[in-house]
């Protein structure tokens, strides 16, 4: 009896602490509107150098029903959603989560969508301050087909005040 109360102790006082292996889980911080300060996106295609673009616009962040977090970034001239977990200061995006973004190209005005599945992406939190990095696989469509690519993405984004 005094095992199965223990247990049921130490389950609640787990629980309670958020504990995922490591420090205070600091979702509350990550809450709220944040924009690109600096971060570039590359993407690569075979046989070709990597194209590299500046990232600018905002990510909103909240609380998920089935993770800790939704990242919305309107950034690009497009949203992407991706689901996020915290552990201590440090959100990792969801196994299979990936967004599409239907862009057009600058030169010549066609259209297409490029679809992120991320491998990592990872959102480091520092007071106001994210340090934002992320790599995965791409696929780019387009009227002429598709053709698939990597990307990375490294930023910074500073919270707005709300």
């Amino acid at each position: 009896m005094k095992v199965t109360v223990r247990a049921g102790l130490i389950t609640a006082a787990l629980a309670l602490a958020g504990c995922g292996g490591g420090g205070g889980n600091l979702t509350d911080e990550f809450i709220g509107v944040w924009q690109y300060n600096s971060g570039t996106l590359s993407v690569t295609y075979p046989g070709s150098p990597a194209s590299s673009s500046p990232v600018v616009g905002n990510v909103t962040l909240t609380r998920g029903a089935t993770s800790d977090l939704i990242y919305t970034a309107t950034a690009n001239g497009d949203v992407c959603s991706l689901l996020f977990d915290v552990r201590g200061a440090v959100a990792s995006v969801l196994p299979g989560t990936g967004c599409t973004l239907e862009l057009t190209d600058p030169v010549d005005g066609t259209p297409y969508n490029l679809t992120l599945s991320p491998a990592t992406w990872t959102l480091r939190l520092s007071g106001r301050v994210i340090t934002e990095n992320a790599n995965g696989n791409c696929t780019e469509e387009e009227p002429a087909g598709s053709v698939s690519c990597t990307f990375s993405q490294s930023a910074l984004l500073g919270k707005l005040v709300q």
